[in-house]
């Protein structure tokens, strides 16, 4: 994601998300703001990011279908 969008994200920061459940929220909260990028503002980052709390496979559909159509075009 981070090449779609060229962003400076650290990727040991996400790593640390892992392990650390505060940092990982503010990871989510992160990673939820790349996709609504990539997703060229149709979700809100709001949205995306309590998808990922509540019901993280709707997440993910969302988030693949948006990465998806950057792929084939």
């Amino acid at each position: 994601m981070g090449e779609i969008n060229k962003s400076d994200t650290n990727p040991l920061l996400w790593t640390i998300g892992l392990f650390v459940p505060l940092v990982n929220l503010w990871v989510l909260w992160k990673y939820a703001g790349e996709s609504e990028k990539v997703l060229n503002g149709k979700h809100s980052q709001l949205v995306l990011f309590i998808a990922w709390i509540v019901f993280f496979p709707i997440a993910q559909y969302l988030i693949q279908k948006g990465i998806n159509k950057h792929a084939t075009v």
